[in-house]
């Protein structure tokens, strides 16, 4: 966690600080507290303002999360268990040759495979569920002295695949822009700006995780991308090159978000991008 800190002067002049980099044990509130007055304190700050707390996982999420992590857990505790599972997914004739998976926590694209395996398999985590003696036993076992969270109800299981359907989205656009095979200059300007729709068509979702996830995502995204100062200009030349789409396309897409005054200034930049590129390679 990096702690920093705003003021303002005697003249009224704003200025920003970091007071320190700081280890996190866990998320909870209690810890984030203490660390942030342990911190203040050493700087011998006594009078605050206000705090702001920049935290993308969301305790819903989160829980979801844990849930379907602790069902996987379960399954792949034991070869018992395992072997139950692998009978289930053979009564039910699913055609799939992927087992439940575990995730890595820190890496986002690793638990979405795992919500989506566990999704391809929830009739048979439900079987284990209702078959299964020690199953309710197992989320009431204590870990690191809590209570598991879990297991996933029917109103989680159809959050997971709202949540999926989030994650995928930004699973299959990282796999094209990283590829190493292939050229990806020319598709990148298109992927973010698809993602830019996908956020504001979000934004107004019904479904609290999916609307929550992607107002705070939004604001994130429009930290770079909504700022016409921040924003690389080389990411449009590969687009403007393109014969199928030039120039003209690029302020077409950026009209979605800015004013034709913002438009213009962006769009005669690229173009001077252009022209001092061309001069490069001519000379």
């Amino acid at each position: 966690m990096v702690l920093t800190a705003h003021f303002i002067d005697s003249d009224w002049a704003l200025h920003k600080k970091i007071l320190n980099f700081c280890q996190v044990a866990n998320h909870k509130d209690e810890t984030i507290g203490k660390l942030i007055e342990s911190c203040l304190l050493e700087w011998g700050i006594d009078k605050v303002f206000s705090i702001t707390v920049d935290n993308a996982r969301l305790k819903e999420i989160h829980d979801l999360i844990v849930s379907v992590r602790n069902v996987v857990r379960y399954v792949r505790s034991s070869p018992k268990r395992l072997t139950k599972f692998k009978t289930c997914v053979e009564q039910e004739k699913i055609d799939c040759k992927a087992l439940v998976c575990l995730d890595v926590p820190t890496r986002w694209n690793s638990t979405c495979l795992m919500l989506k395996h566990a999704l391809e398999f929830e009739k048979d985590l439900q079987i284990l569920e209702e078959e299964e003696l020690d199953y309710y036993d197992y989320f009431a076992e204590d870990e690191h002295g809590k209570k598991r969270i879990g297991p996933p109800s029917n109103f989680d299981w159809k959050n997971v695949e709202v949540f999926v359907m989030f994650l995928k989205v930004f699973y299959n656009v990282t796999n094209k822009i990283s590829g190493s095979l292939y050229v990806t200059a020319n598709s990148f300007f298109h992927e973010m700006w698809g993602i830019n729709d996908l956020l504001i068509s979000w934004s107004n979702e019904h479904n609290s995780i999916l609307r929550n996830m992607t107002i705070n995502m939004k604001s994130k995204y429009d930290k770079y991308w909504g700022s016409i100062e921040k924003i690389n200009k080389l990411v449009f030349l590969a687009v403007v090159l393109d014969p199928r789409y030039k120039l003209d396309y690029v302020g077409f897409c950026i009209e979605s978000v800015h004013d034709d005054a913002m438009v213009k200034v962006l769009v005669d930049e690229i173009e001077a991008y252009l022209m001092r590129l061309y001069n490069y390679y001519k000379s």
